[in-house]
């Protein structure tokens, strides 16, 4: 499905700003897009001014498949609502692992628009904002700033944190 016509993972553009700010804050000189879907948000850092290494990670895309190294940003964002609940804490572990000075993490609080071949919702582990700070901080992250971004009126569609190992 990633690679189909309106696949996965394209909107890690939309956060360029956000994150090269933050890796600004941290002084970060390597960034890792843990989940890079179809890889849009290399090109949106580069474009910003970003000088140092970007990597991209993604188990269900041939070619980004390959164990990552640490960057001193990991940039995860879209990622967690897709893993399967038992699994969570399994990630998050990673991710944690991998997290030199920050980490930047939006996870989706809603059912995605998108359903998998088996019948699911391709968000497998839909929670409340508050449930995925509590389970970030169990993890070991020090959430530094979180918020929640709605569509309107409705409730909470993500939560955007700001994370130190």
């Amino acid at each position: 499905m990633h690679d189909g016509p309106g696949g996965f993972g394209g909107s890690g553009w939309k956060h360029a700003q956000t994150i090269v700010d933050f890796a600004a804050e941290m002084d970060a000189k390597s960034i890792l897009d843990y989940g890079c879907g179809e890889c849009t948000l290399r090109p949106a850092i580069k474009k910003l001014g970003f000088k140092g290494f970007i990597g991209e990670y993604d188990p269900a895309r041939f070619g980004k498949e390959a164990p990552p190294k640490p960057a001193d940003l990991v940039v995860c964002t879209d990622v967690m609502e897709h893993v399967e609940p038992e699994l969570i804490d399994n990630v998050l572990r990673h991710v944690r692992g991998l997290t030199g000075k920050g980490c930047f993490m939006v996870v989706a609080t809603r059912p995605a628009n998108k359903i998998l071949p088996n019948g699911e919702n391709a968000h497998l582990s839909i929670q409340p904002a508050d449930w995925w700070l509590a389970r970030i901080a169990q993890s070991g992250f020090k959430i530094i700033r979180s918020e929640e971004k709605r569509k309107g009126t409705g409730d909470p569609h993500e939560v955007r944190a700001w994370l130190q190992p």
